[in-house]
């Protein structure tokens, strides 16, 4: 196979730190002793055969070199088995930088997505209908991307300014316009706390921050307890519909979100996990793992289409009836006796009674279906 300059460079540099350091090693291990040494292995470039199907499962060396084989003396009785990579460079730096970049064009692309919902749910009556915790473990998610590719950053100093800008744009999405609307929310849901002066404000305030920095330091040590099944940290950390889903059967709210806003947040969320789970070249080097994908590419349609379901059709469509509590119906039948014409108590206008685009509420006052829809 044919290597390129730097490569052979590279793999001269590798033989030279292997004869000085294992080499070495072996021979003071023989208290001088002139001994015959022999090395069975080899020097692979980019996808090795392991020695044991367990390695081949958990690591996978696409921009790797690696040095393979056994050491061992027939006249010293010694034998060590050799295992070492090293990556190139110029390859990883290229798939770091693409990878940085692709998370910046994501991470624009969330901050369109909130921008809209923002502006399609202007309004207080809609934005009680948002789950405040659907969007606060969204802020969370992205506060641990931003530290993650800032600490990448960090330590692959050339590639720093690269990640930075990733970082750059996940703490946009996070400081300003995820806690913006989670500030928005929580006002819409404490009116009265926040009309009723400076230091009762102030305390709700307090009590959002705490009840969000708590979760988030907490979320972190859940991360550090819970290092080895990261399958599952991922599985909970996006499962960030399962509030929202929640609440709309709780408080049997409809079109809480914009349609666009579900389908585009549902799959940016995903580039992230699939290119770290399912894309063979990724900079970490780990082993993909398709059945995973496909799982969480499942759970996150499940989530996905009963959000769509509840959002326009009914939300507590998935909740035996015998569960349901009474509920009023505002299309019930009206009496002879009440007159057949009347007035919506909204826009002022003539309507017509005992019709489906006709409302009538307990107090029996009539109102136009999509009217009353936005209160």
């Amino acid at each position: 196979e044919e290597k390129t300059l730097n490569q052979q460079l590279q793999a001269e540099q590798f033989e030279h730190a292997f004869n000085h350091m294992i080499l070495g090693r072996f021979n003071r291990r023989a208290n001088n002793k002139l001994c015959e040494i022999v090395f069975e292995g080899q020097i692979y470039y980019g996808d090795p055969v392991t020695g044991s199907e367990k390695k081949k499962k958990s690591t996978k060396y696409r921009s790797s070199i690696l040095l393979e084989g056994n050491l061992f003396s027939p006249t010293c009785e010694g034998n060590l088995h050799v295992h070492i990579s090293s990556s190139l460079l110029d390859v990883m730096s290229s798939k770091m930088t693409n990878y940085a970049i692709m998370v910046a064009l994501v991470s624009f692309f969330e901050i369109l997505l909130f921008l809209k919902q923002m502006e399609y749910s202007s309004s207080e009556a809609l934005l009680t209908k948002i789950s405040p915790y659907c969007i606060g473990q969204q802020a969370i998610l992205d506060a641990y991307l931003c530290f993650a590719h800032l600490a990448t950053g960090i330590m692959r100093e050339p590639l720093f300014h690269t990640f930075a800008i990733a970082a750059f744009f996940k703490c946009i999405l996070f400081l300003i316009f995820e806690m913006r609307f989670l500030l928005m929310i929580w006002k819409a849901l404490h009116p009265n706390a926040f009309n009723s002066g400076f230091y009762v404000m102030r305390r709700e305030l307090s009590i959002l921050y705490v009840k969000f920095y708590g979760f988030l330091f907490g979320g972190i040590i859940g991360i550090y307890w819970l290092q080895d099944f990261p399958y599952f940290l991922l599985f909970v950390f996006y499962s960030f519909w399962v509030p929202q889903i929640i609440h709309c059967a709780i408080n049997d709210s409809k079109k809480p979100l914009d349609l666009f806003y579900i389908l585009g947040i549902s799959i940016s969320r995903l580039v992230i996990p699939l290119y770290f789970t399912y894309c063979p070249a990724n900079f970490f080097e780990i082993f993909p793992n398709p059945q995973f994908a496909f799982c969480f590419i499942i759970w996150m349609a499940i989530q996905m289409t009963i959000v769509i379901i509840q959002n326009y059709f009914d939300p507590r469509w998935f909740i035996p009836s015998i569960f349901l509590p009474q509920k009023y119906n505002y299309k019930r039948l009206l009496s002879s006796e009440d007159e057949i014409e009347s007035e919506c108590a909204i826009c002022m206008t003539s309507l017509v009674k005992s019709t489906p685009s006709t409302l009538v509420t307990p107090c029996n006052h009539y109102f136009h279906d999509i009217l009353l829809g936005f209160f």
